[in-house]
């Protein structure tokens, strides 16, 4: 069956309209070891149509890839020379790259077996969730974060993740130097790894979106780098989680130094006495004067869950 003489736009409206309109629509999950895609019913029937389909079916199809379960070396290996295939065109569909391990075991992971990241020439986000890195895979050189995390890289979402300390950890992000989002959500350290050499490294500029759980240790120091930083970022987006009595100062100094370009803030304070909080005596909120929506969230002991939301609020300017 050949297309008629449609224009290429109208036949890509078409195909992008069919696929959102496919019942129970879910992510493609590649599973270790598999011989199928697990979400729905087979794509090809559709794609096949006619040969001009299948480009735009596959941007479809595979613009959200999802990894699960742990993969084995061999299958690792055969991945890798999977998509480093010259007949494999997969890759330059995918726009967004999730790793989710099943269940809730984390699995042993390192730099050298994601390597094959530099092959999605035009992976926009990517999500890496309860992973370890070991700290005995770890390159010595940052070259191969600066050719697996490509300058395009707009979106990294780090959650449930162990690194072997926070000089890593933070390597990882400042080699993505185009990264506009940024979320660290409960990172872990193994026993000695916060023992490690501080080593300066330049803050992703084009920042604007960050969310971070301050209640871990490793993610108090990426918020300290970023709003250390002789230059930090102009963050519109601030979320800040799980906000302790003990982590009230970084949290002040951190809205101290980024809240000027702040427009949406978002707390999580979270206490354990029955009184106030000490963020609300203690915190720096004079620099945020252009703050526009604010969220916050109290979440005490005894208590249980209190929410209180504020939507476009607006500071007196001072003189002429």
């Amino acid at each position: 069956m050949s297309t008629p003489t449609f224009p290429q736009e109208i036949v890509d409206i078409i195909i992008d309209c069919a696929w959102d309109l496919q019942p129970e629509f879910k992510h493609w999950r590649v599973n270790a070891g598999a011989h199928r895609v697990d979400g729905q019913e087979p794509f090809n029937v559709f794609a096949l149509v006619s040969r001009s389909w299948v480009a735009r079916a596959r941007h479809c199809a595979f613009r959200d890839l999802i990894f699960r379960r742990k993969w084995s070396f061999d299958s690792r290996q055969f991945g890798i020379a999977f998509l480093e295939n010259p007949l494999c065109t997969i890759r330059e569909h995918v726009l967004r790259l999730d790793f989710e391990p099943a269940g809730s075991r984390p699995w042993g992971h390192n730099l050298a077996d994601i390597s094959y990241l530099r092959s999605f020439r035009n992976l926009k986000s990517l999500s890496l969730h309860g992973l370890v890195f070991e700290a005995r895979s770890w390159p010595v050189e940052s070259s191969i974060f600066e050719s697996v995390l490509l300058a395009i890289l707009e979106n990294l979402d780090l959650e449930d993740c162990t690194f072997p300390n926070v000089d890593c950890l933070i390597q990882l992000i400042a080699c993505a130097t185009g990264l506009r989002s940024l979320r660290c959500s409960v990172i872990f350290l193994p026993d000695g790894g916060d023992k490690a050499r501080r080593v300066v490294q330049s803050i992703p500029q084009h920042l604007t979106e960050f969310s971070i759980t301050v209640e871990y240790d490793p993610c108090q120091k990426v918020l300290e780098w970023i709003y250390s930083a002789s230059m930090p970022p102009r963050i519109e987006s601030l979320e800040l989680q799980a906000i302790s009595d003990e982590s009230v100062p970084i949290v002040s100094g951190a809205l101290h130094v980024l809240g000027p370009s702040v427009v949406t803030l978002s707390l999580l304070l979270r206490s354990y006495e029955h009184d106030q909080n000490p963020f609300a005596t203690a915190a720096d909120l004079s620099t945020l004067r252009n703050l526009q929506h604010l969220v916050t969230v109290c979440c005490f002991l005894s208590y249980g869950r209190m929410d209180v939301a504020t939507h476009h609020v607006s500071y007196p300017r001072r003189g002429y």
